[in-house]
């Protein structure tokens, strides 16, 4: 039986991943991606090698099952998980594939470009937590005099910003907070339009986000 250590690294990426959606469909090879809703889709290439699809119901279950082991075997079955530890064994079966359907794949490419930076998750995280004081559950990045602008809040609201750098045009996306779960990374931020929708994609070394702006947005 081929068996498999699953990293911290993957571990941490799940966990995340899950804070998305739950439900994955990991198909074979070394890529996972979730979607939640089609305005927040994520992917990551990982260490590990799936040898077959993995149909996951609720990552979060699976994941309290791995932390009962401290380093287990895991081997990927065709309909299930085998999780060993010394004399213990757990079997954890598939999800319904009619149930757990495979995320279609998202490409970040958008039509027109209005802003491409370095954005660090610290600036999301206070943000975030600016957020939670004011009572706020949106932000906009804003062009306007040549200058982009993280902003949470309006001139009737307390406000948070944060300069992002120098841009051409004018524009006021809008995100909704509660959708940002992201890795602590540091992203290189590309804002931009498709087909007259706004979006924003983070990526990283192994990992990018994708998020739908607002349907408010000016884009």
């Amino acid at each position: 039986m081929d068996y498999m250590k699953i990293s911290k690294k993957t571990l941490n990426i799940l966990k995340n991943f899950a804070t998305i959606n739950q439900t994955f469909h990991i198909k074979k090879g070394s890529k996972i991606s979730v979607m939640f809703d089609d305005c927040v889709f994520a992917k990551a290439e990982v260490e590990e090698t799936f040898p077959n699809p993995v149909l996951i119901y609720d990552m979060n279950k699976l994941l309290g099952t791995l932390s009962l082991f401290s380093s287990p075997n895991v081997e990927f079955e065709t309909t299930q998980l085998i999780i060993t530890e010394g004399p213990h064994t757990v079997t954890y079966r598939y999800g319904d594939p009619f149930i757990v359907r495979e995320v279609p794949e998202v490409k970040a490419v958008p039509d027109k470009v209005s802003l491409e930076c370095e954005l660090s998750d610290q600036v999301l995280v206070m943000a975030q937590k600016a957020a939670a004081l004011f009572s706020i559950k949106t932000f906009s990045i804003v062009g306007t005099d040549g200058t982009a602008t993280l902003m949470l809040g309006d001139t009737k609201t307390d406000t948070y910003q944060h300069e992002l750098g120098d841009c051409a045009d004018e524009f006021d996306y809008k995100f909704t907070l509660d959708n940002l779960k992201i890795m602590p990374e540091t992203y290189t931020m590309v804002l931009g339009s498709k087909k007259g929708s706004g979006m924003m994609s983070m990526k990283a070394k192994n990992v990018e986000y994708v998020f739908a702006a607002n349907k408010d947005s000016v884009v």
